[in-house]
């Protein structure tokens, strides 16, 4: 039993290959979105009080907030 389980270490089978694009894209995909929030909480954590700084500033900060005033 052992032996069939040591075989299997390091051998990738066709459904691991063929998952391999998806799992990668997931991955880069996961990671840009986690990298982006992160930026985004260390930014609003580094502003303190967001009631004080001017609109102008605050688009300075973080533009993407911009796109979503505009559409409204």
């Amino acid at each position: 039993m052992v032996d069939g389980a040591v075989a299997k270490c390091g051998v990738r089978s066709e459904a691991m290959k063929s998952l391999d694009i998806s799992m990668h894209y997931n991955y880069e995909l996961w990671l840009t979105h986690y990298l982006f929030h992160l930026d985004q909480i260390e930014t609003m954590t580094n502003l303190g009080d967001v009631t004080q700084i001017s609109n102008m500033e605050l688009s300075e900060l973080v533009p993407e907030g911009e796109a979503y005033t505009a559409a409204q």
